[in-house]
């Protein structure tokens, strides 16, 4: 039985009787006029002051109180509150997690395409992964899970707490603009508690912008290099308790160059572009009354991702990429639809607690033809679909005495969806006899169920000494497992129950209330389900399994972290963070000696450790200028005892890192800011150091070079912030790199595969907001009043020293 119409429903039944509860106090706002909702008065956030992502230059502002309803409803979140860690507002000082706050506004944020280019300037964070070459879809992975498609399955894409997991290998990062995102809150180590399945390494919840805390229209238009162009448009009114808005998105991008071959600096072989994205996002915000608010949200994307070819080892050394034989290129690019309804209701119980519901729903279709063309991936293409619905219970209440404070969060999570993946492959010789078709090749589906409950809890005592737990049931369940192939030999009905638990403790110290500082350590206990992909042999490679579907255990692992957030002064900030994640078994590939010849398979490997550190700081030098980064050094490797049947040479895996994962990390920015002048400017430089070819887990492949890149940012406002045009160049020093590999051996031969990066790029954008209650039209003064505000703090800079402008306006004025 399925239970889409019940939970609608359900929903409608909540409503209704919410509704009936809000009744009187409706009634009485009608007779008693200065109970009436008033008009909600903020400002966009283009006027609200930025902030770096470790705090807004005066601490945490733990002392501070957070105020009450809903966040970005009734009042926008700063850089020191999150919601992720404990599913409630939260002050920094008081969470025992790494997360990093990545707002969308100021200098820093110019020159992003995607939700990638946000999250991965948090420590501990690495894109790539094999068969990407275009960080707008990559993989994000966190804490050592960096390999395909580990990268996928344990970092989990939240979209406003609502979880994206789809039941196989596969995230789809590309589906927004970073112009309508407000935040993205990047919490690294386990957050299985909080989200549930995916989220063993880390997750990335994405707040998006709300119309009542961005009133007026914004626009924006962008060129880039390799013909890439962006161009952004929204539109938000608010009337009394009404909030509406929609934001309209395209982004289009040609393709790249790999590098020049022997000095050409574009080469006559077809490129894998254009990269397309559309986005149509409505979204409407209803005060009902003072305390029950309604919203709702829907998300359209339209995606066209383009998969290059990789680049072999004698072209990659001798930087020519004209002779590109047919491959992946060549198979045209993945066709995406994604859509999502969040429907949102909140009522606030004052000291009774607050308690809100979540509806969700999604789908999700995709036609691949990446590998019509590659014989190594069994010419084949691809038609995927996901339709996934769900219901969400949040009740969360604060309770104080004296000297104690206990902030409970209970919820549920229940979410129905049905997957289904097609594969036809090329048949005929291209002849009149027999012409090219695409045929029947194989067929998966399945029905997805997941049912988890989950209870976090803090206790405070003298607003320092905090205690926290949280814990996590959930019931995951494949039905109607149905896999078939042309030969006709497969499985039907089957069905595959799972449970797991996760559960976390923690313990912190806030020493300093005034600025925030604290330290804390935790303890947790995480699970991760297998997905479909790992568990069923589509035929898709040369090599077939025995059993077509092969059932997998749950992953699960122990986390042990231990950090400090401290504040020198109001304006130096740093942070350390140490952990071990001790991985009692991973799903990895291991070799399977059921295949002849023995070749690596997936499996539930023993043993995998995850360790390292991660630091950030801040230091504002003068009012004006800034200096932000941070520094990840981790350690990801097998502890199995698993050898190599076919080359006993090479050893055992124990001791042996786990490829691509990098040792180090590290991001560094110098930012300066006039706000006399409107004037921002900013460069960044980023680090990655060695790391193992993918499918190299015996170590004994060349290594990948260091990657050493600088970006370059700078921004002019005019008409008193309004209107911002900006400029910027990524990787300045036009490094070649490769933002994904593979490795392998064919025939004892060892085979080097290169997806490189974009090389040198630029861009130049303009973009205004424009807020229709403080809009006006430029008067002459304005506009002397902008020109002194630009030219004349040179002006008088320069005359001070040589008094050459005074003399070269006595000249033009002649």
């Amino acid at each position: 039985m399925r239970f889409h119409h019940t939970r609608l429903l359900c929903l409608l039944f909540v409503f209704a009787v919410l509704l009936a509860i809000e009744a009187p106090l409706t009634i009485a706002q009608e007779v008693t006029p200065s109970q009436q909702l008033e008009r909600v008065e903020v400002e966009p956030p283009e006027r609200r002051p930025t902030s770096g992502s470790a705090g807004t230059g005066q601490g945490f502002g733990y002392d501070q109180p957070i105020p009450g309803g809903q966040e970005r409803s009734d009042f926008p979140l700063t850089s020191s509150q999150v919601v992720s860690p404990t599913g409630r507002v939260a002050n920094l000082a008081t969470v025992p997690s790494a997360i990093t706050v990545v707002e969308n506004q100021g200098i820093t944020a110019q020159g992003r395409t995607g939700i990638v280019d946000m999250a991965t300037t948090a420590p501990g964070t690495y894109a790539g992964g094999y068969s990407t070459a275009n960080m707008f879809n990559a993989q994000i992975g966190m804490r050592g899970f960096a390999a395909t498609p580990a990268s996928i399955n344990r970092t989990a894409i939240i979209l406003e707490g609502r979880n994206m997991e789809i039941p196989r290998s596969e995230a789809n990062t590309g589906f927004l603009f970073p112009e309508i995102i407000d935040r993205a809150e990047v919490m690294r180590g386990d957050g299985t508690v909080q989200f549930g399945n995916k989220a063993i390494g880390g997750s990335i919840n994405i707040l998006l912008k709300k119309p009542r805390q961005n009133p007026g229209t914004y626009f924006g238009v962008e060129g880039r290099s390799w013909y890439g162009q962006r161009e952004w448009a929204a539109t938000n009114l608010v009337r009394g308790p009404v909030a509406a808005g929609i934001f309209c998105g395209m982004y289009s991008e040609q393709g790249f160059r790999v590098y020049g071959g022997d000095g050409q600096s574009e080469e006559f072989v077809g490129r894998p572009g254009p990269w397309e994205l559309y986005n149509v996002i409505p979204s409407l915000n209803w005060k009902i009354t003072p305390r029950l608010t309604f919203d709702v949200t829907y998300v359209y994307s339209k995606e066209r991702m383009a998969a290059p070819d990789d680049v072999r080892l004698d072209r990659w050394d001798r930087r020519d990429t004209r002779d590109v034989s047919k491959g992946r290129a060549d198979g045209g690019a993945d066709e995406r639809v994604d859509k999502n309804v969040l429907l949102n209701l909140y009522y606030d119980g004052g000291r009774l607690g607050s308690f809100e519901v979540k509806g969700f729903q999604r789908y999700y279709d995709t036609a691949s033809y990446s590998y019509l063309f590659a014989s190594d991936f069994g010419r084949e293409a691809q038609f995927i679909r996901w339709a996934d619905s769900g219901l969400s219970l949040k009740y969360t209440r604060t309770d104080q005495y004296r000297f104690v404070r206990n902030d409970l969060t209970l919820g549920s999570d229940l979410y129905d969806g049905f997957y289904g993946r097609g594969a036809k492959e090329i048949s005929g010789s291209g002849t009149t006899a027999s012409p090219y078709s695409l045929i029947f090749k194989n067929e998966t589906s399945t029905y997805r169920e997941s049912l988890g409950y989950y209870v976090i809890n803090q206790m405070r005592f003298w607003d320092r000494l905090i205690f926290g737990l949280g814990y996590r049931i959930e019931n995951y369940e494949f039905k109607d497992l149905y896999f078939q192939n042309r030969q006709g030999t497969g499985r039907v009905g089957q069905r595959y129950p799972m449970n797991k638990s996760a559960a976390f403790y923690s313990l912190g110290l806030v020493y300093d209330r005034e600025l925030g500082s604290n330290i804390y350590c935790k303890h947790s206990r995480t699970y991760r389900f297998p997905t479909i992909s790992e568990m069923i042999n589509t035929g898709r490679t040369s090599t077939s399994h025995p059993n077509s579907i092969y059932f997998l255990q749950p992953e699960e692992g122990t986390l042990e972290e231990a950090g400090i957030r401290h504040w020198f002064t109001p304006n130096i900030y740093a942070s350390l963070i140490y952990y071990e994640l001790e991985m009692d078994n991973e799903i990895l590939g291991d070799w399977d000696v059921r295949l002849s010849p023995p070749r690596r398979w997936n499996a539930n490997v023993p043993l995998v450790a995850h360790d390292g550190i991660e630091f950030e700081g801040l230091v504002r030098l003068t009012p004006r200028w800034t200096l932000n980064g941070n520094y990840t050094r981790q350690r990801v490797y097998y502890r199995t005892d698993s050898i190599n049947p076919r080359d006993f040479s090479q050893g055992r895996l124990t001791d042996k890192w786990v490829p691509p994962n990098p040792g180090e990390m590290c991001n560094l920015w110098l930012s300066y800011d006039n706000t006399d002048w409107g004037f921002s400017a900013s460069i960044h430089y980023r680090y990655v150091g060695k790391r193992y070819f993918q499918g190299d887990d015996f170590n004994v492949a060349r290594d990948l070079d260091e990657v050493k890149t600088a970006d370059l940012a700078v921004s002019q406002t005019f008409f008193d912030g309004l209107t911002t045009l900006y400029f910027g160049i990524q990787n300045i020093n036009d490094l070649q790199y490769s933002l994904a590999s593979y490795y392998y051996l064919s025939s004892g031969v060892p085979v080097y595969q290169f997806y490189p990066n974009a090389g040198r790029t630029y861009y130049l954008g303009l973009k205004t907001s424009l807020d229709f209650d403080k809009m006006k039209v430029p008067s002459g003064a304005d506009l002397q009043r902008m020109q002194e505000r630009l030219y004349g703090a040179v002006g008088s800079g320069v005359d001070s020293l040589t008094g050459v402008s005074a003399r070269i306006r006595g000249l033009m004025s002649l």
